[in-house]
């Protein structure tokens, strides 16, 4: 129905969000390998779950636009930009650039950027300031699940560090969340212990 009046204002803050919220993931998928998150284990999962969301994020940002512009057809356009042919990928992201301003357009062309072709930050050693950023950004998403994952992945890799951080997480969750982030602190107390004798 391209004749269905719509708030505008509303449909740009939505899109923004999404946006946002697609480009702070792959922000963490970079800060992941940058830290030396493998992708084995806790850490694997956790990028996985990091890309799933910024997946979604950009299949509704595509949604949002679609009502922006009902008579572009860009159901096309989304899946010639998720499309294994370098050609359609291009074609879509030309048909962005037209019809898109900055700062939207930009931030839909990182999102379409395949971040494994994109050099990544890495660091022989990071050290626990990095460590404690990364993680700080983890536990301050909204998702309970990358909360969670987080401080398996703190524990799984020995970051004592972040203890302060994860016992300031525990006031956010609920259910059983609560009792897996305590397993996690638990575990790494008990690093912390066995490492001071």
């Amino acid at each position: 129905m391209p004749d269905l009046p719509l708030d505008r204002r509303s449909l740009e803050r939505a899109l923004s969000i999404e946006l946002s919220s697609g480009l702070k993931n792959r922000t963490l998928r970079r800060q992941a390998a940058g830290v030396g998150v493998t992708t084995g284990g806790v850490g694997g999962l956790l990028v996985d779950v990091l890309q799933e969301r910024e997946a979604a994020s950009l299949e509704r940002a595509f949604r949002v636009l679609a009502l922006l512009f009902p008579r572009e057809r860009l159901d096309r356009v989304y899946l010639g930009a998720r499309s294994r042919s370098g050609r359609l990928r291009g074609a879509a992201q030309e048909v962005l650039v037209e019809l898109l301003t900055p700062p939207w357009r930009d931030q839909f062309l990182v999102l379409l950027r395949d971040l494994e072709a994109e050099p990544t930050p890495r660091l022989a050693a990071p050290g626990p300031e990095r460590r404690g950023d990364f993680v700080s950004a983890l536990l301050a998403q909204s998702s309970a699940i990358v909360r969670v994952l987080a401080a398996h992945l703190v524990a799984e890799s020995g970051w004592v560090e972040t203890l302060p951080q994860l016992r300031a997480t525990l006031a956010s969750l609920g259910g059983d969340n609560v009792r897996l982030v305590q397993n996690a602190i638990d575990r790494l107390e008990g690093q912390k212990a066995r490492a001071h004798g």
